[in-house]
């Protein structure tokens, strides 16, 4: 009995005892937590597009737990004072929570990461998007100068498989190149060869003071990482010695100390057509054989390109006619065996071929997105020899396979369509 009456104590007072603990531990002793920071913006030094960093300083007192949340969908950390870097612009509710022996409070702050388009440069680089550059169409887009830029050793234009090269920067730091064809190798004894894989990546150092500079990221497997022609630029780094809303021109240091300098512009509409009709270099074009009725229609203007003649079969000798349009505004005319001159009726007769030069204007009125000039010269035409007096042809359409020209400016009476297609 006497045993039984120690147990039953024994546990009435163990219950008690944790009962009175368990009640003392949820009463907090201590003044409550107060979470209070500041912040201040800097931008890390040589990287664009901004990757902004923050450092917050912790003004909280009576806390010894602390959880940031930096509004920008990064984790959380629980340093004193973190400093935090943002990779794009916007605007951030920063919160603080801070624990103390008498509960938690919190305190947010509003952040503003300032955009990298705030940097002039890289606006003009980027067109705070997505920016295409092209060679300049400059005597001198690429010259060759001392280490201290006193001499020129070479000076020269882009290359027939340069000329259509596009490289592209992006606001987020993405770099691309387009070769459209082939890369115009150093390497390969300065030659035109298979397209080269470049690098992916850019960022601009824009220290105060200095020059900015472009760096590019590493090349991809089996390329070279490269702006303007494949020379090894120490570092991959190019200053950006000029940049205008069209126009930018950069310069690199060569492995052997001498400078190697590129004049780019932003590609035209009248520029792109050219591409395509030129393919960057050369590319001829034929009559299509398979265009129904025919590929040769003729009216009085653009309002009636059909009201004479709506299109028949080619004469046999026209179907080999070839015409190759050269990037550096030239034209040869291939007739084969026989060219077909027009009359009444019209014949074939002795070849007429030709080579000249062209030049490629915007269209001044009426319909077209560019234009050809020949030389006012019977000897010259496209498509027919009957050709209006002014010798101009409009390109109605293009792309990289077909090809509408419209011979006649639409005033002198008479305008020829001409329905191509690639020839190679």
């Amino acid at each position: 009995m006497k045993k039984n009456i120690l147990i039953t104590l024994s546990a009435v007072l163990t219950t008690f005892f944790w009962t009175a603990c368990k009640e003392s531990d949820n009463i907090l002793e201590g003044t409550p937590s107060e979470a209070s920071f500041t912040a201040a913006i800097t931008a890390v030094p040589d990287t664009l597009p901004f990757q902004q960093k923050v450092t917050f300083t912790n003004n909280s007192k009576d806390a010894f737990i602390y959880k940031w949340d930096f509004g920008d969908g990064s984790n959380p950390s629980a340093e004193a004072n973190p400093v935090h870097i943002y990779k794009s612009s916007n605007t951030f509710t920063v919160k603080l929570t801070s624990v103390g022996k008498a509960g938690s409070s919190e305190s947010t702050r509003v952040i503003t990461v300032q955009d990298a388009c705030s940097n002039e440069t890289f606006r003009k680089l980027t067109s705070c998007g997505v920016q295409n550059w092209t060679w300049s169409s400059s005597a001198d887009a690429i010259r060759v100068l001392s280490a201290d830029a006193s001499q020129v050793f070479f000076a020269g234009p882009a290359a027939g498989c340069q000329v259509d090269d596009r490289f592209t920067f992006q606001s987020d730091g993405t770099f691309r190149y387009d070769a459209r064809g082939e890369t115009f190798s150093v390497q390969a004894g300065y030659s035109c060869q298979p397209a080269i894989a470049n690098a992916n990546s850019f960022k601009m150092v824009a220290r105060a003071g200095s020059v900015p500079k472009i760096i590019l990221g590493p090349a991809a497997t089996g390329g070279r990482a490269f702006l303007g022609t494949t020379d090894q630029v120490v570092g991959n780094a190019y200053e950006i010695r000029s940049i205008t809303d069209e126009t930018m021109v950069l310069r690199g240091t060569l492995t052997d100390g001498n400078l190697i300098e590129f004049k780019f512009q932003l590609p035209s509409d009248l520029d792109n057509v050219k591409l395509v009709l030129t393919g960057g270099s050369t590319r001829s074009w034929k009559l299509d054989v398979n265009k129904i009725p025919g590929p040769i229609t003729v009216g009085p203007n653009d309002g009636d390109p059909t009201g004479y003649f709506g299109g028949g079969p080619l004469a046999p000798c026209q179907i080999d006619d070839v015409y190759t349009f050269g990037q550096n505004n030239t034209i040869v005319y291939n007739a084969g065996a026989e060219t077909f001159v027009a009359g009444n009726p019209g014949s074939c007769q002795a070849p007429r071929n030709y080579s000249t030069t062209y030049t490629f204007t915007n269209v001044p009125g009426g319909a077209g997105i560019a234009q050809i000039n020949l030389p006012i010269n019977a000897q010259y035409f496209i498509g027919i020899t009957d050709r209006p007096n002014e010798n101009v042809y409009r390109i109605i359409e293009i792309n990289d396979n077909r090809m509408v020209l419209r011979a006649g400016n639409g005033n002198s009476g008479v305008v020829f369509d001409l329905f191509f297609v690639r020839a190679n």
